[in-house]
């Protein structure tokens, strides 16, 4: 039973996001948390030219990546307001509104500055000739990791960098070559890296002490916002498109779910135990017990799907369009 469409009426540079359980909405001018009826919560006035959202816990980021202004917020209050000196290229908040901000400088690739919930700017880090990738700060604010690409030699070869916020210089670093690094989070004092060759668990002196090998297998989509529940969706290199599937890793990268797909996903999100998964005209939700309890064939292309509203909701993303449907014995 379709519920409700959310629409970017005044812009079509639109970001979203799943904040509280609720569906979050990122425009050029506004910052709208919505309810599980389409019902507005709150909204917050912005001036956002290319939105971009990440959210943690209670906390919100929303960066302008064609400007040099981020906003963390919670409970639909702006907690604080960073403007930097130049483009912000990413944004990061963690669970106690700490941030780290990414942004372009002059005679590096990047700038890497962190924040902590005051807004105070507590540590800084120039990446040299690395163009960064991702950045990730740990729940207890002390540590930071920070996923560079060097393109100098004659392979690529993705760098990643470890951090104590208290030292000055790095404490850590490993250097993978021929690979990307995709993702990076936090599992208590480890960190969880994703590649498209492996998903590797790191200490914090960059010394790998697990691997979950992706030989032969593409990663078409991810979600890590689980440090418990790693969800990956693959497929293998062939030209039948055969061999897509889901798999659910733990934080000690044991495999503890493999569900196969009929369809190449291009994303893949979970929630409570569910998971599911959107591709070209295609949209799966699979249960707690790994069975698929929605397989549908839309008739438009979705760009990325969410659960949300205690999982009894999806929440797709389309042409600036946010829709939200309930999922009812079996249908949507």
């Amino acid at each position: 039973d379709k519920t409700v469409s959310i629409h970017s009426a005044t812009s079509s540079k639109t970001d979203y996001a799943i904040y509280r359980d609720k569906l979050l909405q990122v425009k050029s001018d506004s910052v709208v948390l919505y309810d599980k009826k389409g019902n507005e919560e709150w909204n917050l006035t912005a001036n956002l030219l290319t939105p971009f959202v990440n959210t943690n816990g209670d906390y919100i980021i929303a960066s302008d990546i064609d400007g040099a202004e981020a906003f963390v917020m919670k409970d639909g209050q702006v907690m604080y307001i960073i403007e930097a000196e130049n483009p912000v290229m990413y944004a990061y908040v963690n669970k106690n509104g700490y941030s780290v901000i990414i942004t372009s400088e002059t005679g590096y690739k990047a700038l890497v500055n962190v924040y902590d919930k005051n807004g105070e700017n507590i540590y800084k880090w120039y990446s040299g000739a690395w163009n960064i990738t991702d950045a990730v700060l740990s729940d207890d604010n002390k540590h930071m990791a920070v996923s560079g690409l060097d393109t100098s030699g004659k392979e690529v070869t993705s760098v990643i960098t470890l951090f104590d916020i208290d030292k000055e210089d790095f404490t850590g670093q490993v250097a993978l070559k021929n690979s990307l690094t995709y993702k990076l989070c936090y599992a208590g004092s480890s960190l969880i890296v994703l590649n498209d060759n492996a998903v590797l668990s790191v200490d914090k002196r960059g010394k790998i002490k697990r691997e979950f090998a992706l030989s032969g297998k593409t990663v078409d989509a991810f979600d890590f916002e689980d440090a418990d529940n790693l969800t990956l969706a693959v497929s293998d290199n062939d030209e039948k498109g055969e061999g897509n599937k889901v798999l659910v890793l733990s934080q000690k990268l044991r495999k503890t779910k493999e569900v196969k797909l009929d369809f190449t996903a291009q994303s893949v999100d979970y929630s409570k135990g569910k998971i599911v998964v959107s591709g070209k005209e295609r949209l799966c939700v699979i249960s707690k017990m790994g069975r698929k309890i929605l397989n549908q064939t839309l008739t438009k292309e979705v760009e990325f799907a969410k659960l949300a509203f205690d999982g009894k909701r999806v929440v797709t993303f389309s042409a600036g369009n946010g829709n939200i449907y309930k999922i009812s014995l079996g249908r949507w």
